[in-house]
């Protein structure tokens, strides 16, 4: 079985590192592509993912073609929340509202399509319902990455019969949380339930 790991950061690197070296202990083949900042390309766990036998792993520019990325790109930096807090924000937010969903769509299309045809349509002719998985680490609203891009690829993956998998972030998203909601005392919230 085949799997296309998604990795943003640090963060995703360090959570998903071992389930990759697992995946392949356990006789499966997977892609890792890289789809935050490119210095994480020579990170010490993503140098030791790219040594392990049936694992590609590649910068997400290394695998679109140039403008193809650069599109992508300028997409990703209209929709992440960080800009829009910078003096540039009411600029970002007129770019974005003016490349809406249905303009953004095309793109998402094709980027999504070559990923996941990439990984589960090899030069062997693999075929998707020989099983597969897409894999994204926990992502929320603030990522750095978009999380309407994540949902496309998603639908994509289930339009193609692939299985998808959100991998949980562990306990600091969860306290982080419960300091934004105001709670002072670390206990059960039917929140995370």
């Amino acid at each position: 079985m085949k799997a296309l790991f998604f990795l943003r950061h640090y963060n995703d690197i360090d959570h998903v590192t071992p389930v990759v070296s697992k995946w392949i202990d356990s006789g499966h083949s997977c892609d890792v592509v890289l789809i935050g900042n490119a210095k994480f390309r020579s990170d010490y766990r993503v140098e030791y993912l790219s040594r392990l036998p049936r694992a590609r792993v590649a910068h997400i520019r290394e695998v679109l073609p140039r403008v193809e990325y650069l599109r992508w790109r300028f997409q990703m930096l209209l929709l992440v929340r960080s800009l829009r807090a910078l003096f540039i924000g009411p600029l970002v937010v007129a770019l974005a509202n003016f490349y809406n969903a249905k303009r953004r769509q095309p793109i998402w299309q094709r980027t999504a399509q070559r990923l996941l045809e990439r990984t589960f349509k090899d030069a062997e002719g693999t075929d998707p319902a020989d099983g597969g998985v897409v894999v994204f680490d926990w992502i929320e609203r603030n990522s750095v990455i978009c999380v309407e891009w994540v949902e496309f690829v998603v639908a994509l993956a289930r339009e193609m019969g692939l299985g998808t998998v959100s991998l949980p972030h562990g306990d600091s998203p969860h306290a982080n949380q419960l300091i934004r909601r105001g709670e002072r005392r670390v206990e059960p919230d039917a929140t995370f339930a």
